[in-house]
């Protein structure tokens, strides 16, 4: 009886999620990727604009996970 009630939960599930409908998103992101010259690759960042001038914070170049795990953090 535990198998059989096992299967039918499977089973439903199954066609449960197949039934299942998406939403549409009414907006797209696409990225670019841009080049600036005399600077490395960046991560952990936060970044704003206004009025067409760029603000970054924060950010690290050497990479959060170094050569040695013991200096990793």
């Amino acid at each position: 009886m535990i198998i059989r009630s096992k299967q039918f939960t499977f089973i439903f599930g199954l066609l449960f999620s197949l039934k299942a409908i998406s939403q549409t998103t009414p907006f797209n992101i696409s990225l670019e990727p841009i080049t600036i010259t005399g600077l490395g690759g960046l991560q952990s960042f936060a970044f704003g604009q206004y009025d067409g001038k760029w603000l970054i914070i924060g950010g690290r170049l050497d990479g959060l996970h170094r050569r040695q795990p013991f200096a990793a953090f």
